[in-house]
């Protein structure tokens, strides 16, 4: 089965549409349908799960590591005991867990369990993980200045109530409230808030993020303050957000909670875009709405068709790129010259033009570039460097095969 995932397959089924929209997929939806969908399809013969191996890149993986512990932590605040600074009820807490490193090295196992059954990363399992351990110190730098961040109204005042929405949901009193997951019935809408504080002058949500300020995530916010004010399970009377915050490593951001005249604006413009989405992603195949933004970060566009058109490729890139660069390449081997080195044949224009010859090196330690590529077979190749020819390479551009480099077979 890992041996197959390295050839351009076809899913075996079409994902339904989500029985209830995320923001997170709403956004993915509407950048490309066709990558959403292949992303989620159903691909029996190369795993047992549900949707395309997802490709391991370490700064995905740190921003996951890192969410994940600062939830360990604002659960755990919220719960201590005491009417102390917020300073000391981290350490407190902090020590409790077992040290900031111990509670990293926790979130670290629970994100790499998982991939450990990708057969997309196999082989590059054990230089993952050394990656990941040598990113625990500035994850421990960037967790501090999170917590740093915190409102004193992390944990309520002395017989208010908090918990985690992993009980039965129902009115929630006031209090602390971690990982709440919010529902729209009616829009069939669903999102999870990181912590919202209650109390009889104040309603608080509050959203982690471990990655670059975006206006996107002043949308999210948004979404959360509709989804909680619709959501009458959780909040009965229908109240509104009072206050509306982004937690990054280093700022906090307020956002201008929407009264209730917006929030029935918003609703209507979400009802809009889900609709379009699920039309979208009804179709079959979905349609492929090519970006360069979008593309480059793409799990899936070896899989993706108008992508490799020629058309495409000068669409987003250009006739030619300066060279050196990374690109990905539709290429066909012609000859092995040795352990890790062959010649091969562009075979659509992208950063260099078609029909060009190059020459394609992989590091001679790296055993699974050479197991295969073999002659005579056409080849996606993704994250590639791309470097300009030399008296060494005969004048020929080199295409250095990176350990984050991937090739799939094209009709194989």
């Amino acid at each position: 089965m890992s041996a197959a995932v390295w050839a351009v397959t076809l899913p075996a089924e079409w994902p339904p549409a989500p029985t209830a929209m995320s923001f997170t997929a709403l956004r993915a939806i509407e950048q490309c349908p066709l990558s959403w969908s292949l992303s989620r399809a159903t691909y029996p013969h190369l795993w047992g799960e549900r949707g395309y191996p997802g490709r391991a890149m370490i700064g995905t993986i740190s921003g996951q590591i890192l969410h994940l512990a600062m939830e360990s932590i604002s659960s755990s605040l919220v719960l201590s005991e005491g009417d102390s600074t917020v300073e000391s009820r981290v350490v407190s807490v902090l020590i409790s867990l077992g040290g900031l490193t111990a509670v990293l090295r926790k979130a670290a196992d629970a994100v790499c369990s998982s991939l450990r059954t990708n057969p997309r990363i196999n082989h590059r399992l054990p230089e993952l993980l050394q990656l990941i351990e040598r990113e625990l110190p500035s994850l421990r730098q960037r967790l501090q200045v999170l917590l740093s961040e915190l409102s004193p109204d992390i944990r309520p005042p002395t017989g208010m109530l908090t918990r985690r929405t992993t009980q039965a949901r129902s009115s929630l009193p006031n209090g602390v409230h971690t990982e709440v997951t919010l529902r729209h019935p009616i829009l069939k809408w669903v999102g999870k808030a990181d912590l919202i504080y209650l109390s009889d002058e104040v309603c608080e949500i509050v959203d982690f993020k471990t990655g670059d300020p975006s206006d996107e995530h002043q949308l999210q916010l948004r979404l959360y303050a509709l989804l909680w004010a619709r959501d009458r399970m959780l909040n009965p009377p229908g109240r509104l957000a009072s206050r509306l915050r982004v937690l990054y490593s280093g700022r906090v951001q307020d956002v201008p909670p929407p009264s209730e005249r917006e929030l029935a604006q918003l609703e209507q413009e979400l009802n809009a875009r889900t609709e379009a989405a699920r039309g979208a992603i009804g179709r079959r195949p979905p349609p492929a709405t090519p970006a360069q933004g979008v593309c480059d970060w793409c799990d899936v566009k070896h899989l993706c068709s108008p992508f490799w058109e020629p058309e495409t490729q000068v669409q987003l890139y250009g006739v030619e790129r300066p060279l050196p660069c990374r690109a990905d390449l539709e290429v066909r081997v012609r000859e092995r010259l040795g352990a890790s080195s062959w010649k091969a044949t562009v075979t659509i224009r992208s950063v260099l033009r078609d029909r060009s010859e190059v020459l394609i090196r992989a590091n001679p330690s790296d055993i699974h570039f050479a197991s295969l590529i073999e002659s005579g077979q056409l080849y996606r190749i993704l994250d590639a460097y791309v470097l300009p020819g030399s008296d060494e390479s005969s004048g020929l551009p080199i295409i250095r095969l990176a350990p984050s480099s991937e090739l799939f077979a094209v009709g194989s």
